[in-house]
């Protein structure tokens, strides 16, 4: 967000239990708005590992 701000764009950080009136919000800007939904990436196990 502070990347977006410093760029005088707006920003806003979001959950998954208000992401919809967030987006709808940020859809209505007239101008790029950055919305941040946290994750935590989940990755699978290797599946082709390093033949070192």
């Amino acid at each position: 967000m502070a990347l977006a701000e410093s760029f005088g764009e707006p920003g806003m950080r979001t959950w998954a239990e208000t992401l919809a009136t967030d987006l709808a919000k940020a859809l209505a800007e007239p101008r790029p708005c950055v919305v941040v939904l946290p994750a935590v990436l989940r990755l699978f196990a290797a599946t082709h590992p390093d033949s070192d």
